[in-house]
């Protein structure tokens, strides 16, 4: 929790992010990965005692299909990249969601004021699903089907308008808390905050939803194969005895819900519920376009109806001693099926070099914590093209050394790094260069890239260059950043700015306050943000060399 607190990352999902790691820091150490991967496999097995609970609302007394559906989510090996890394808890959504649907059933059958806890413990638990990942924003528009599938299956109070008014006034509190986390907290996020990864979590890919959607229910079948890049993410999950046990799983579903769809209604709501949780937890763009471990949430469904056809399987063979073996062959089955997927990612799949890469370094660290004090920059050494999200998504040092003022940058091999990161380098105080070895583990190579940067680089001069702004947009009219005498203030970072330089706003130099070769300030003329448009903004320094061309958006 200190790494997200000092980070300031919380507004993304404060209850994923906070509440975890503050139960987690009562009892684990923050250098003990082992100990955090443990509380992560937790939250998954917590998972699966909610779905054991799920199923026996639904069908009492059907502790075979409760404990099958559970198994086998715990099984399906896509759930357990997230203990490959040191990365945030990525089940409490889950949880979350589920208490939020089973305690809503609760409330729908109970009267009084038990009716109302229940249903307040519905709406609260959804309200910490929703803070803990976005994709939680339908679970209303799911307890508002399941209200309808319970008017037709489940003995009700009252005539149907009566019923009516009960189960809006039961509702209203979940969709009007949409409006509330629109308001207070989606409007307020920062502009652009994920860099490069905004084509699955805010556009929709149709395309890849409708794909994802044909092949849910052979989840173990190829199901990598068909989500974006297949060949990343379909490594060491797209082999024969995946596709092999997803046919007949899907088989076995279809055939034995074919079959207990005809004995009654109990088991008719039971699969109308499985199959509904599927298709709203899919239909989000958010991310039923994007990678598919985040659909672990649909997941639940599809392992209900699982569980729902063993049982079926089982009880119809008549020898006791048969059912045993049937059920121990199964679970030692898919035991063994899961033991390989996982075996095979770890040395193969999409996070297998992640792993590597981060599984020594909060015992190993490539230099003292003492030596990294202030605002140190440390260029980090991609030799293998990973990419920023494999080395702690952008803040891995951030982390390792609990230093919010740390400024991570992912570069190029060594005698590749441009020639502005090299300069950008050389001109910092405290600047730090780390690599990894073949054995991964990581080195201090500060002394071999300076020789190598200054050999290089020589003296060129070196143009400023901004990187971010503050704000980066505004609403028109609305002021900003407001200065004691209502002016609006404007706050450049970059690197390579020199006394005196100045900023220019759409062309007119303006009165510019040197903070240090990263950061310069100015105020800006209210005209210039007065209506909807962009403002452009460059830095010159004195020896006239001008930087890269950024832009205000004004917006309406």
């Amino acid at each position: 929790m200190q790494g997200y607190v000092r980070f300031n990352v919380g507004w993304y999902r404060p209850t994923q992010f906070f509440l975890p790691y503050w139960i987690g820091e009562q009892f684990i150490s923050w250098r003990n990965p082992g100990g955090w991967r443990a509380f992560n496999l937790f939250t998954i097995w917590m998972v699966c005692g909610l779905i054991y609970w799920f199923v026996l609302t639904l069908l009492p007394g059907c502790r075979i299909a409760a404990f099958a559906a559970a198994f086998y989510f715990t099984c399906v090996p896509v759930l357990y990249a997230a203990l490959y890394e040191l990365g945030s808890f990525d089940f409490p959504h889950i949880v979350f969601g589920l208490l939020s649907s089973i305690a809503f059933i609760r409330g729908y059958r109970s009267r009084g004021w038990r009716g109302i806890a229940w249903t307040l413990f519905a709406w609260v638990s959804y309200v910490i699903a929703l803070t803990s990942k976005e994709i939680a924003i339908v679970i209303p528009a799911y307890l508002t089907v399941l209200s309808v599938i319970l008017y037709f299956y489940e003995p009700r109070v009252g005539e149907t308008k009566e019923w009516i008014l009960r189960e809006m006034k039961r509702l209203v509190p979940f969709w009007a808390m949409i409006g509330v986390y629109w308001a207070v907290h989606v409007r307020k996020i920062p502009a652009d905050p994920f860099g490069g990864s905004s084509d699955y979590r805010f556009s929709p890919n149709w395309e890849l939803i409708i794909r994802n959607a044909n092949k849910f229910p052979l989840w173990l079948a190829r199901i990598y194969g068909h989500t974006l890049d297949s060949q990343n993410q379909a490594a060491g999950y797209t082999n024969w005895r995946n596709d092999l046990v997803g046919a007949v799983a899907l088989a076995l579903v279809c055939y034995a819900c074919f079959r207990l769809w005809r004995t009654g209604p109990e088991y008719r709501k039971y699969i109308l519920l499985s199959v509904t949780w599927i298709a709203v937890f899919l239909m989000v763009p958010i991310y039923s376009g994007g990678y598919f471990w985040h659909g672990n949430l649909a997941l639940c469904g599809y392992s209900m109806l699982f569980g729902v056809a063993v049982d079926w399987l089982i009880t119809r063979i008549p020898s006791s001693t048969m059912r045993y073996a049937t059920g121990a062959f199964l679970i030692a089955g898919v035991v063994a099926l899961a033991r390989a997927d996982v075996a095979e990612c770890l040395t193969s799949g999409i996070h297998s070099e992640t792993y590597r890469i981060n599984s020594t370094i909060l015992n190993h660290p490539p230099v003292p914590f003492d030596r990294m004090s202030g605002a140190p920059l440390v260029y980090v050494e991609d030799r293998d093209n990973q990419s920023t999200w494999s080395f702690g998504a952008g803040s891995l040092f951030n982390l390792v050394y609990l230093n919010r003022n740390l400024t991570q940058v992912v570069v190029p091999v060594m005698n590749k790094v441009s020639f502005e990161d090299r300069v950008r380098w050389l001109k910092h105080k405290n600047a730090f260069f780390f690599r990894y070895d073949n054995q991964y583990r990581w080195i201090d190579a500060t002394e071999q890239f300076r020789t190598l940067a200054l050999a290089k680089t020589g003296d060129q001069p070196v143009p400023p260059k901004i990187t971010t702004l503050g704000p980066s947009e505004t609403h028109a009219g609305v002021g900003f950043n407001v200065q004691p005498d209502g002016s609006s203030a404007l706050g450049v970072t970059g690197w390579a700015f020199e006394s005196g330089a100045k900023i220019i706003l759409n062309g007119q130099v303006q009165p510019t306050m040197f903070g240090s070769e990263q950061g310069l300030t100015t105020t800006v003329p209210r005209e210039l943000y007065s209506r909807p448009g962009t403002i452009t903004i460059q830095v010159r320094n004195p020896n006239g060399m001008e930087s890269n061309t950024s832009t205000l958006r004004v917006l309406q």
